[in-house]
């Protein structure tokens, strides 16, 4: 099992300590024992790297692992795991190879900026300014239309309201027991469900949103667009039985 997770004692999943609820069956958990998986270099060298502010670490440290230091006891560990903002050490070939990586990977679409933050998320410390130079170098057209802001931009075009239907789950709010899931329309922008529900991970709860929709609207959209998740998969099985059987009928 991954360090800093536990199981849960309904569903065996595995979640977070800091986790209220199960994500999965939505169940509460209840106390836990952060301390004893407490892995103090592991947690400070993630949470610099993610670009948080000292007071921002000393605080999650504390909400998460009951672990109470202060911003000067703090910089002891940050100096011994060697954990710097300014005069960085950094090979400019490595470096130059991983920014070209990032440029032709998905991160093509991102100004320096980007690139320096996700290399300072893969724990490379690199300034700014040099990141700047190799985008600048490697992609020259790139800097160049978007210093024009005239990068073309990909349109959405739906022909009327029931053609596209949107859904997903947001899970910002699922440690305090508030799973949601959300539905609009493409075209109208119309909410079909907003629901707080036990869980949005389990297939079965997104379908029952999705038939009761189908059900007061009369019919089923031309097409539903969900990301690739698990729990989506009875969505898109009785999104296809119905087109099929519309189709056999008109």
């Amino acid at each position: 099992m991954p360090r800093f997770t536990k199981e849960c004692s309904h569903c065996s999943s595995v979640v977070k300590f800091s986790y209220n609820y199960c994500p999965q069956c939505g169940a509460e958990e209840g106390g836990n024992n952060q301390c004893q998986n407490y892995d103090e270099r592991k947690l400070i060298t993630a949470y610099f790297r993610k670009d948080h502010e000292y007071s921002r670490i000393v605080e999650l440290l504390e909400k998460e692992y009951n672990v109470t230091m202060s911003i000067r006891t703090l910089k002891n560990p940050l100096n011994q795991f060697n954990l710097k903002h300014r005069n960085a050490v950094h090979d400019e070939e490595t470096v130059r190879q991983r920014v070209e990586d990032i440029l032709n990977g998905p991160g093509c679409m991102g100004g320096y900026r980007s690139v320096w933050h996700t290399l300072k998320l893969q724990g490379m410390q690199v300034p700014r300014d040099v990141v700047e130079q190799l985008v600048r170098e490697l992609e020259p057209e790139g800097c160049a239309e978007r210093k024009a802001k005239s990068l073309k931009r990909r349109r959405f075009v739906s022909p009327g309201p029931d053609y596209s239907w949107h859904a997903d789950g947001y899970d910002k709010l699922k440690p305090y027991g508030f799973p949601i899931h959300v539905a609009i329309d493409g075209w109208s922008r119309k909410i079909l469900w907003l629901k707080v529900c036990r869980s949005n991970n389990l297939p079965e709860i997104p379908a029952s949103f999705y038939l009761e929709c189908v059900a007061e609207q009369s019919g089923c959209p031309e097409k539903v667009r969900t990301d690739n998740g698990t729990e989506n998969g009875t969505i898109a099985i009785m999104q296809c039985l119905f087109r099929d059987d519309i189709n056999a009928h008109s």
